[in-house]
């Protein structure tokens, strides 16, 4: 790599945070990257979702990779079952959620232990935690057709379960401020391919009455409010500026330039490399990819979504091409 190992430690956050308060350079960040793709640039076996590596290997990731955040993340298991895959991915099955389940307490002392581990490695990088809000926790546990029904259908009752909820994530968040966390991201559903999924009075009730708190929660205590959210939501762009995100992840990957220089120094975008595209590209193809990101107008680099199973060579021509 062009950069070395004390230049990528004196970046690690301040890079970051040039390109997502002061919209000025680009950052390099992916949050979730597949064990075999984890495996074969390490030169070790790693098994499980990247977020789940031991804190000690996870800044070692993040060094060797030239990224300036480590990411971590504590999922609920309201609602969900799961499996594991051969590289020991959890696969989380939704929907078996029962009413019994909103008394259950959310999983507060995992996330103490992993707010500790990770904290301890931090250095000059920077943390970003992932919240799943009310409304993403419960369509996880109920699945999207059950969501749908009962907000249309039981709205008392949809409200109630929300706010349940709400107040659990209300108190992961409180745990989450106590530590040097730099970036709070919080995981909301709010679209998919063909644009918002409910209409605009359903989306102020049922999802933005929460985000919405929540970014204004975070920026009182001075962090970073991100948002990740896939699908088509260039629509709803002025209202995220409105609420406050200062980043988001998640839109229609063919619309990236030119949301980019239209909503760019209003609300910065983190992923500019297609899903779609990593699976049929060579790493040739991805170095030019690299300096096109790079040519855009300031922004944080990494894939759409996350870096999934395929040729590694991908990823390593990524960080490469990035830090030269």
């Amino acid at each position: 790599m062009g950069i070395g190992r004390e230049e990528l430690l004196l970046m690690g956050l301040q890079r970051y945070r040039d390109c997502v308060l002061m919209h000025r350079g680009h950052s390099l960040y992916e949050s979730e990257v597949h064990p075999s793709v984890v495996s074969a640039f390490m030169g070790n076996t790693y098994r499980g979702r990247s977020y789940f590596m031991h804190p000690a290997s996870y800044a070692e990731w993040i060094e060797k990779t030239g990224m300036d955040m480590l990411y971590a993340y504590v999922p609920w298991p309201l609602g969900r079952q799961s499996t594991v895959d051969k590289w020991g991915v959890i696969n989380w099955q939704n929907g078996f959620f029962t009413e019994h389940d909103l008394v259950k307490h959310a999983p507060y002392e995992t996330l103490r232990r992993r707010l500790d581990g990770i904290c301890a490695v931090k250095k000059d990088w920077g943390i970003e935690w992932a919240v799943y809000s009310a409304p993403m926790i419960l369509i996880d546990a109920m699945d999207m057709e059950r969501f749908m029904f009962f907000m249309c259908d039981e709205p008392v009752k949809m409200t109630d379960r929300l706010n349940r909820i709400h107040e659990k994530v209300c108190l992961e968040l409180e745990i989450i401020m106590e530590y040097p966390v730099d970036v709070v991201q919080i995981s909301q559903l709010l679209g998919d391919k063909n644009g918002q999924i409910c209409n605009d009075e359903q989306m102020e009730q049922y999802q933005f009455r929460y985000l919405a708190e929540h970014i204004q929660h975070i920026r009182a205590r001075g962090k970073i409010a991100a948002l990740h959210c896939d699908g088509k939501l260039d629509k709803l762009y002025p209202r995220f500026v409105e609420m406050g995100i200062h980043i988001i992840n998640g839109y229609d990957s063919t619309k990236f330039a030119s949301d980019l220089k239209k909503w760019g120094n209003q609300i910065a975008m983190r992923g500019s490399i297609s899903m779609n595209a990593l699976y049929t590209m060579t790493p040739g193809e991805m170095r030019l990819e690299v300096q096109k990101a790079k040519a855009l107008p300031s922004h944080v680099v990494g894939s759409t979504h996350n870096f999934p199973e395929v040729n590694p060579a991908l990823f390593a021509a990524m960080v490469d091409e990035f830090n030269q």
